[in-house]
């Protein structure tokens, strides 16, 4: 007689792997229906076999601007190389190029293991109307929508921990991993391609000689434009931050990389060195 198969729920236990910024958002999401293992070694939190205990694990480190502009991945691929003697599914928030989770799955054995799920956390401390469809920009409980890239067997095992805190009224998609991290870098770069026209606008404002904050409200009648990012701060042009200067330059190193050289984000990126400039002046 063979086996009755029985459903598992999930363990309480879920790691955080790097307490940063997004990593915090994580475990303040995790936090509300599981106990959260921490490992962040700058932080204090060290305790590997903890991690190698949990159900799941969520990488959320840094991958920095590298050589020429190209991600650096060497902490990501320094935490897989551990995680890899457990057996727990892994979801990977750490923003990566088109490629990356694919690659590092196969180089890891972790096919059926690892997914990429980017997150939409914001870096401003302006408010944010979410209740419209925008990202809430702290609380991940209030986001409409999870993406997980991955095999059907990883998204399988990694999205029943997200159903159990967000319930039935958001959407979660599934794709392959590397449309789920091409379409992170396409979301960040697209806020900065708007950064970049809102303060292009802004100084064809002061050319013609007209207030800004006229023309502004004038275009955001056509309901095709949206609101965000049309504030220009004369004390901090352009975009800065931790995501967005890091994440345009890093899908255009990999762009260039397979051939392509993607004009606009190199356009953006050196408007946004002039805009920067302007504002220490």
């Amino acid at each position: 007689m063979r086996d009755e198969v029985r459903f598992v729920p999930p363990s309480p236990s879920v790691a955080i792997i790097g307490c940063g910024y997004g990593g915090s958002a994580c475990a303040r999401y995790f936090s509300s229906a599981y106990h959260i293992v921490r490992y962040d070694p700058a932080k204090g939190y060290r305790d590997r076999t903890a991690v190698l205990r949990t159900a799941l694990a969520v990488v959320a480190v840094p991958t920095p601007e590298g050589a020429r502009g190209h991600a650096s991945l060497a902490t990501v691929e320094e935490v897989l190389g551990w995680l890899q003697r457990a057996k727990m599914p892994v979801v990977l928030k750490s923003t990566v190029p088109p490629g990356t989770t694919n690659a590092l799955a196969a180089r890891f054995q972790m096919k059926d293991r690892l997914c990429f799920s980017p997150e939409f956390i914001g870096e401003g401390n302006y408010f944010v109307p979410y209740w419209r469809g925008y990202p809430h920009p702290t609380d991940m409980r209030q986001h409409e929508f999870f993406i997980f890239g991955g095999t059907e067997a990883a998204t399988a095992r990694v999205i029943p921990y997200f159903e159990k805190i967000s319930g039935p009224f958001v959407r979660y998609l599934t794709c392959d991993a590397a449309a789920a991290e091409l379409a992170k870098y396409a979301v960040n770069t697209w806020l900065a391609t708007q950064v970049t026209y809102w303060n292009e606008l802004y100084d064809l404002a002061n050319v013609f000689e007209v207030p800004y904050r006229t023309v502004r409200e004038l275009v955001l009648c056509d309901k095709r434009v949206s609101p965000a990012h049309s504030l220009v701060y004369a004390h901090a042009r352009g975009f800065g931050g931790k995501c967005l200067p890091k994440d345009t330059r890093a899908l255009e190193a990999a762009a260039r990389q397979k051939g392509y050289l993607p004009r606009l984000l190199a356009a953006v990126r050196s408007a946004n060195r002039r805009f920067r400039k302007a504002s220490l002046q």
